[in-house]
């Protein structure tokens, strides 16, 4: 009877060992799945309080996220979002140390490793990589500022890397049936020009879908201003122009018009926005 007993003490002792090594890794698993609470470059775990409190699972955009972890210092980096009625979650690079606000980036330029010069379908879906160049896309961006009111705020750094920017206190992208549509408010601030005020109510272009109003040509084409934008006939800004080119044409250069120091060839860009209205 003694060893019976004994027995059947080590196998509950071992079936507890291996509940509780299960649970732990099930709570690891769920961590790992979940890339809003790690940070990648450091290893660091961020708390249970760093969670969103709404369903589904995932924050609406960066701002959220950072109201979801009260007193929690969140750190730059990829993390998963969830705008209202977007079909899946996706990754976005959050920005939480510009102006002590919680910035979702939509657009980076900062070396040339991405071509820009795309079809109507990658701007659409997106493309590059969040950390370094990319275009977040057109439909994310349509159901992002679909949900909410929000602002744009835009960093530029000319030929001799002197920072600028521009921000205006309303942004909104239509949808694919409005080709996308650039919608911005009329309040700007900023030590750059006002130079995307000319595309304001104009829809997005490509070189294979052309909505600008230029009538002899394609402004998003190789032979004019290239990547895609919101097209007037043809612009006083383009942040997807080509990487490097020091002139507006053959193609055009990354450019702002009248920036100090030089308008085109610009070496670094990033636009984001933020949410103005919580809901």
């Amino acid at each position: 009877m003694e060893f019976v007993y004994l027995l059947v003490m080590i196998l509950s002792l071992k079936q507890s060992q291996v509940s509780s090594s299960d649970s732990k890794q099930f709570q690891l698993r769920e961590v790992l799945l979940d890339p809003k609470q790690v940070d990648h470059d450091k290893g660091r775990i961020i708390s249970d309080a760093c969670l969103p409190m709404r369903p589904p699972p995932h924050p609406r955009d960066c701002s959220e996220l950072q109201s979801s972890c009260p007193g929690q210092s969140l750190v730059s980096g990829e993390y998963t979002i969830q705008p209202d009625h977007y079909p899946s979650p996706f990754l976005v690079y959050c920005d939480f140390d510009s102006e002590g606000e919680a910035w979702t980036v939509i657009q980076r330029r900062m070396d040339g490793s991405v071509n820009f010069q795309r079809n109507w379908h990658d701007y659409r879906e997106g493309f590059g990589f969040l950390k370094t160049e990319f275009w977040l896309g057109n439909e994310k961006l349509s159901f992002l500022t679909a949900q909410n009111y929000y602002e744009l705020r835009i960093e530029l750094h000319n030929q001799l890397h002197e920072p600028y920017y521009a921000a205006y206190n309303s942004f909104r992208v239509g949808d694919e049936s409005m080709k996308y549509r650039l919608i911005l408010g009329s309040h700007y601030t900023g030590n750059a020009t006002n130079s995307l005020r000319l595309h304001n109510m104009h829809f997005f272009t490509t070189f294979d879908a052309d909505h600008d109003v230029k009538p002899d040509r394609n402004c998003a084409s190789e032979t004019s201003h290239g990547g895609g934008w919101w097209f007037h006939q043809c612009d006083e800004c383009n942040l997807n122009g080509a990487y490097g080119v020091q002139s507006d044409f053959n193609p055009g250069g990354i450019e702002w018009n009248n920036l100090p120091g030089g308008g085109w060839g610009l070496t670094r860009t990033e636009m984001k926005i933020r949410r103005v209205v919580s809901s």
